[in-house]
């Protein structure tokens, strides 16, 4: 639902401290670049981003790669996401959308997961074997084989993550499932970053 006025009226004082202090911001910022730019120069580069690029390890995209990109996002993303907005804002009942609400789906609340751990876990395994043989092989392989962590326990760490384990030539997924749409996202987006990890 919508933040509480009380952490509204925080939020909006830590804005504000920012935007008085916009100027020391600028300033630290500008010095910042030029330190950078004497880095690069030093080292033989036109600017900072080639460096940055290279400590990265960004060795198979350049920034004019990026740059596309990101105009591929500008034209093709941000119009959808708009449209995506304005549809909230309107079942919503609000003329415009604040950052506070962006976090509320409907009026009625946001949807829930339905199911417990290991039913996600089947819809999921659904999911997969429909979108590709690949995907059903590789979710296949990650329950079959206990290569997913996910029931929030005592004493267990925060957050979710994906990772590889080369003595068992295998991804594995950490996570923290609450009961929240986060569960989903979590895993679903986690997964994709490890399909790449199995053919290792």
């Amino acid at each position: 639902m919508k933040i509480e006025k009380l952490d509204l009226k925080l939020l909006k004082q830590l804005l504000k401290f920012f935007k008085d202090n916009l100027e020391q911001f600028d300033n630290l910022f500008d010095k910042l670049i030029k330190v950078r730019t004497r880095i690069a120069k030093k080292l033989g580069f036109e600017n900072f981003v080639e460096v940055a690029y290279l400590r990265l390890r960004r060795t198979d995209y350049t920034s004019k790669d990026v740059a596309n990109y990101r105009k591929q996002v500008l034209n093709d993303v941000v119009p959808l996401v708009e449209e995506f907005k304005a549809a909230q804002a309107k079942r919503l009942g609000l003329e415009k959308l604040s950052f506070h609400d962006e976090s509320v789906t409907f009026k009625s609340g946001n949807p829930t997961p339905k199911g417990n751990r290991e039913q996600l876990v089947e819809s999921a395994k659904t999911m997969y074997k429909e979108l590709s043989p690949e995907t059903d092989v590789f979710f296949k392989f990650m329950t079959d084989n206990n290569l997913l962590d996910l029931d929030t326990k005592p004493g267990k760490s925060g957050g979710g993550y994906c990772t590889f384990i080369p003595n068992y030539k295998a991804p594995f997924i950490f996570a923290n499932f609450n009961a929240t749409p986060h569960d989903v996202e979590v895993l679903t987006h986690e997964a994709g970053t490890c399909i790449p990890s199995i053919s290792k």
